[in-house]
């Protein structure tokens, strides 16, 4: 795949040395912006959606808890949805299918 940052970087670059006075240039600069935010939200797994402000969800160890702790600033980031919740795996699923003795690995 050729999008990324650093091919996002590298093009601002180049298209920021082309003379401003130019419409062209002023052009290309948006339409190359709004192209990258249209593709540069990931695809998230099941039971999961992208959000802008993420950072701590409910997981195994902690859905049963009234309020976690979370200290993670606001990160973009595939988070489980509603009623789902992180499973040691690293996947998203109904508290149910919790083991109530496993531990959760750093996600």
């Amino acid at each position: 795949m050729l999008m990324g940052k650093k091919w996002f970087y590298i093009n601002i670059w180049l298209l920021c040395r082309l003379p401003m006075r130019n419409q062209v240039s002023s052009m290309l600069i948006i339409k190359l912006i709004t192209f990258f935010c249209e593709y540069s939200v990931p695809k998230c797994g099941k039971n999961e959606a992208y959000i802008r402000c993420g950072g701590c969800e409910r997981t195994c160890e902690n859905y049963k808890q009234d309020a976690i702790k979370c200290h993670a600033a606001c990160i973009p980031s595939c988070t489980c949805i509603t009623g789902f919740v992180r499973t040691p795996q690293g996947t998203c699923d109904i508290p149910g299918r919790c083991n109530p003795n496993a531990r959760m690995a750093k996600h």
